[in-house]
């Protein structure tokens, strides 16, 4: 970041943090919103009403809905008084799942509400459904039923897929942590899923990796090395048909704004310059290797890579050569090769601050990268831990995570495949 760049107060207000919701081919259908007033944890706000009209201000006027869904379902937590006083109607009908939280009394004037709002389009759903809640007059009406997977039993789990009022109603399993607790929902018959499941490795005692992949990772290897061969770089660009188009529609791009058309390899590899090419070829690896994988883990990996290194003042460890765009760009790399970090790490030669941020989050740029990943799973508490002692404004942070959304939106999906970094 240009360090005379001037950050917006407004950003400084609340803490937002996004946990995308999948079907069951891991395609994200939405994302909860997750908001916290300030670093100290909790919304400073006397009543739980006016909380939630502070989440939907803030949503519209200071995060932006568009930027923060990138288009799909935007879930809020609402309360019943909330419901009752019209705030939910200021958002798109068709773009909303209403989190109505609670199990308080629903009385004919809240159904009569939720019922309208659901023929408009929004979606209802009730939060930490349980068995007891089977006779609430929202279970009936309701879009969704969220069950917590950290808190109800196995028993209880498959027990709700046969007692929901209403057989259409979607199930969604929160909070699922592992491969097991994804196969065991998807077996029961839940149709969407929140967790952290997704950013954890298969356990696999060995796995060849197909030899594109293989490829993508001697791209990787060869452009992060000191000193690189371009005799060899050209090798492996060629020998890939799809890379070898990527990377000179990228030279070609109103980026370089070149006077002459390049057609060579070895001449596109030689106009982009090393520090270019490193940056592009490790971000195009990434997505390209994720191409079998939900694409959420690459759109998470950009949005990392940004934000680590956004949010410090001044560059850390530069003199070890530390690259915070690059740990967090790989820090989902085991994830999307389904091998342990350190195996996928092993024949890229990054430098061992790097290595050493990813693998034990060692250093200043191990702790940055476990207070990006904190943000993101809206651990609040942590977030202050993770910054002490840190070069960093801790009240920025919410300015750089919606910059970095904004930026991997623009990247993401972009059809050329060119990628600016950040400015």
């Amino acid at each position: 970041m240009n360090p005379e760049e001037k950050i917006p107060r407004a950003s400084q207000d609340q803490y937002v943090a996004r946990q995308a919701v999948f079907d069951r081919q891991h395609r994200v259908v939405g994302y909860e919103l997750l908001f916290r007033s300030g670093p100290e944890n909790f919304f400073s706000h006397p009543d739980g009403d006016g909380a939630s009209r502070q989440v939907i201000e803030s949503s519209l006027n200071t995060f932006g809905l568009g930027r923060l869904s990138e288009g799909s379902r935007t879930f809020i937590n609402v309360t019943p008084g909330m419901i009752l006083q019209g705030c939910p109607t200021l958002l798109p009908p068709k773009r909303t799942a209403l989190e109505l939280v609670g199990s308080g009394t629903q009385d004919e004037s809240l159904i009569s509400a939720l019922q309208r709002l659901a023929t408009e389009g929004c979606w209802i759903v009730l939060d930490d459904f349980t068995l007891a809640r089977a006779r609430e007059p929202a279970a009936g009406i309701a879009d969704v039923l969220k069950v917590d997977f950290s808190s109800v039993g196995a028993a209880e789990r498959a027990a709700i897929v046969k007692a929901r009022p209403n057989p259409r109603t979607q199930l969604l399993a929160k909070k699922v942590e592992s491969r097991d607790q994804l196969l065991e929902a998807l077996e029961q018959g839940y149709s969407l899923f929140q967790g952290f499941f997704f950013c954890k490795p298969e356990m696999i005692a060995h796995r060849e990796l197909p030899t594109f992949k293989a490829n993508y990772l001697r791209l990787m290897g060869e452009v992060n090395r000191e000193g690189v061969d371009y005799g060899e770089l050209d090798k492996i660009i060629k020998a890939d048909l799809a890379l070898s188009l990527k990377i000179l529609r990228y030279v070609n791009s109103a980026l370089f704004s070149l006077t002459r058309k390049v057609d060579s390899i070895r001449q596109a590899i030689s106009m982009v310059g090393t520090d270019q090419i490193r940056k592009w070829a490790t971000l195009l690896a990434v997505s390209a290797m994720a191409e079998d994988r939900p694409p959420e883990l690459v759109i998470t990996s950009l949005v990392r890579g940004c934000f680590c290194e956004g949010i410090v003042k001044s560059p850390v460890s530069q003199g070890q050569g530390v690259d915070l765009f690059l740990v967090g760009l790989l820090s989902l790399l085991d994830v999307i090769l389904g091998i342990p970090m350190d195996e996928a790490l092993a024949p890229l030669p990054i430098s061992e601050p790097v290595k050493g941020a990813l693998l034990r989050r060692s250093g200043e740029a191990g702790r940055i990268l476990q207070l990006v990943i904190a943000y993101e799973r809206a651990e609040w508490d942590q977030i202050p831990l993770c910054a002490d002692r840190l070069p960093l404004d801790i009240t920025t942070l919410p300015y750089h995570y919606r910059r970095a959304i904004a930026w991997t939106d623009e990247v993401y999906r972009a059809d050329s495949g060119t990628a600016k970094r950040p400015r």
